[in-house]
């Protein structure tokens, strides 16, 4: 897990790198990796993303993964987390840009429920 963390955005194709979207979020769903260890995940890698659709997905799994699979305990480390990723993704975003309007989603989102 600590290798697809560090490497998932290095991934040339594009199928790889959705199977291993689709397998940790099927482990965190099923209990089989922490909600903190999935956002990990995918802040690290869903800004290297050329699919719009994906990344908007990937936003919506790890919004899910904070709040409804995360410990309630946990949940304003993650919101602020994921607050300060869409942050940074939205000041890196092209302006105008669909995945500029994405993270500002996003950001709106997760600052909101801090």
């Amino acid at each position: 897990m600590a290798t697809l963390v560090d490497h998932i955005g290095d991934f040339a194709e594009s199928l790889p790198r959705t199977l291993c979207w689709g397998a940790a979020w099927d482990m965190l769903r099923n209990a089989e990796l922490a909600a903190r260890d999935y956002l990990k995940l995918v802040l690290s890698g869903v800004a290297r993303e050329s699919d719009i659709g994906v990344a908007q997905l990937l936003q919506r799994q790890a919004k899910s993964a904070v709040e409804l699979f995360g410990d309630p305990s946990w949940r304003p480390t993650g919101q602020a987390l994921l607050a300060d990723a869409a942050s940074d993704n939205l000041k890196a975003a092209d302006p105008g840009s669909d995945f500029q309007l994405a993270w500002a989603r996003t950001f709106a989102d997760a600052v909101q429920r801090l």
